[in-house]
Parts: structure tokens; sequence; C-alpha cells
């Protein structure tokens, strides 16, 4: 009964942490970075505990690195559409650098569990 609760309990914080990662890979509002994120969950789901360790804390490492890059990167792609698509990539980039790690966290925990 105790294991059965346990697992309860582990898949319960799993799907909600899934959910409000969800949200938050929308809110970066990088369309490149939330594609590539939804693929890469639906390919890679944790088969036990060390694997989803190990699969979150690649997410972390890639999310924190997708924010820092997108700072840089983001600003350059909207510069070419003028200087409304240069504030419009500043704007994503710094919502990136925000969203994307805590992002990371949360995968590493839903994933985990």
């Amino acid at each position: 009964m105790a294991a059965h609760s346990a697992a309860s309990a582990s898949g319960f914080i799993g799907r909600i942490t899934a959910t409000v990662n969800r949200g938050l890979v929308a809110a970066s509002l990088d369309r490149d970075y939330i594609h590539k994120k939804e693929i890469t969950d639906i390919k890679e789901k944790p088969t036990g505990t060390f694997d989803g360790i190990g699969k979150g804390f690649k997410s972390l490492g890639s999310s924190v690195a997708s924010g820092i890059f997108g700072l840089v990167s983001k600003p350059i792609e909207g510069s070419k559409d003028g200087a409304l698509g240069l504030v419009k990539g500043v704007g994503i980039g710094f919502a990136g650098l925000v969203t994307k790690p805590v992002t990371g966290v949360v995968d590493l925990v839903s994933k985990t569990t």
C-alpha cells in the first residue's frame, strides 16, 4: 500500500510539473525552442529514476544554454526585419533568458518524478 501511495504521489507531482513546464515553454515566445522542446519531450521519455535524472539534467543544461544563446541570437534575427524586429528580438531574448532556465529546473523535477 505504501509503495502504491508513493508511486501515486510521484506521478501526480510529475504531471503537475509537466503542465507547469508547458506553460513556461510557451512564455519563452521562442517558436524554435518550443518546437524543439515538444519533439524532445515526445522522443525522450524517461524509463526509470536514474534515466529521468540524467535526461532532466540534460534538459536543464540545454535550457540554460538556449536562454543565454537566445539573448544574443534573437535580436540579431529580429534586426533583419528592421528596428521593430530588433526590439521584438530583444524582448524574446530577455523572455527566454528568464523562462528557459526555469523551464529546465521544472523539467528536471518532472523527468525525475
